[in-house]
């Protein structure tokens, strides 16, 4: 995610952005999203007790999703609609 002050995920079209996390061990992230409006975002963790917790905002009027076997906490301002 390197130094950005946010990241988009998906674009409009029906797009669908996916952030994998493939780490062995939990991570903990307050980097802002936005889920693009007519698109989304899906948030994938790999290890089954793997905990991914984003802190940072939650924006935007896309879908939002989560796979893979491990635990996804959104604990941040949420204004997704």
């Amino acid at each position: 995610m390197g130094n950005q002050s946010s990241v988009t995920l998906g674009a409009p079209g029906g797009n669908v952005g996916t952030l994998e996390y493939t780490g062995a061990g939990s991570l903990a992230s307050n980097m802002q999203f936005v889920a693009a409006t007519g698109g989304g975002g899906l948030f994938k963790v790999d290890g089954s007790s793997t905990t991914l917790t984003l802190s940072g905002n939650l924006t935007g009027g896309g879908s939002l999703g989560t796979s893979g076997p491990g635990t996804v906490a959104l604990t941040g301002f949420r204004q997704h609609v």
